[in-house]
């Protein structure tokens, strides 16, 4: 196996982990905890990038970071009040 196959099988793993961490955060934000939802959410974004950038899929990457910064701005908001 080259490496490049074993680096998009990685990366396809991380992203399904992020994927399914992504779904797990937005339910955590809707019944349990906002700040923790947002952290899970944003740590999703992170593993679930990389494998967008390398597939070179912009408009995931744009959607991607429209959320971060939502969920940004939410994290501060948190942790300032």
């Amino acid at each position: 196996m080259k490496n490049n196959e074993k680096l998009d099988k990685t990366l396809l793993r991380l992203r399904y982990f992020g994927s399914g961490m992504l779904i797990g955060g937005y339910f955590t934000i809707l019944y349990v905890d906002v700040l923790t939802g947002v952290a899970m959410t944003l740590v999703s974004d992170i593993i679930c990038a990389p494998y967008a950038i390398r597939r070179r899929y912009w408009d995931i990457i744009m959607v991607i970071s429209v959320f971060t910064v939502i969920n940004v701005s939410k994290l501060i908001t948190l942790l300032l009040l």
